[in-house]
């Protein structure tokens, strides 16, 4: 099997709404990264980027996946962060970092600001969608895919996405919030992903 569609296929025959879900998240963080380039002064934080993770993460998860030690739900967030982690470079950037004027007329301040605060602004960004989607995504989702999304799955997608970039992430794995996700038998270790 090729290595980039390890973790996908695992999850489409794992589960036909988590895929669903998904992939109208992978949709809409390519479409949002296409429509507008706000910060690519380093590394290319877009779907490409993304699709190297997805590679990587399937070759280095290749056991774990054919013994089935990662749950459904393991493999949503997996994917589903992989997608979204880097998207604050994208969206969202405005209204957590108070940046004034248009995309086109970002100093090279501002998007040092951004790169440096992108996990966080991810992580802001998906956290909106308890309240309100972007509406391109609202669109695509039925009730039980928008339910999964803002009420299961909100806060551990955020939280894997604002600790993408922390070498000490291994201190979250015993947070109350770690704790009450496993607490519910909801069989995954938030912390892992990130």
């Amino acid at each position: 099997m090729n290595g980039s569609l390890i973790l996908e296929e695992k999850l489409r025959l794992a589960n036909d709404i988590y895929f669903s879900l998904y992939k109208k998240l992978k949709q809409w963080a390519a479409a949002v990264w296409d429509e507008t380039t706000v910060v690519h002064e380093q590394v290319k934080h877009g779907i490409g980027h993304s699709d190297k993770i997805a590679l990587y993460a399937g070759i280095i998860l290749q056991n774990q996946l054919q013994t089935g030690t990662l749950n459904a739900e393991e493999l949503f967030l997996l994917d589903a962060a992989i997608y979204l982690h880097d998207i604050g470079m994208q969206t969202g950037w405005k209204e957590s970092l108070d940046i004034n004027g248009s995309k086109g007329e970002l100093t090279k301040e501002e998007r040092f600001r951004i790169r440096k605060n992108h996990a966080e602004t991810s992580a802001f960004v998906i956290r909106s969608w308890q309240n309100q989607l972007p509406a391109s995504l609202d669109r695509e989702l039925p009730p039980v895919e928008k339910d999964l999304l803002c009420r299961d799955f909100n806060e551990p997608l955020a939280f894997t996405c604002q600790c993408h970039n922390r070498p000490d992430i291994a201190a979250y794995l015993d947070t109350e919030l770690n704790q009450n996700h496993r607490s519910r038998d909801r069989g995954f270790n938030i912390a892992l992903p990130a």
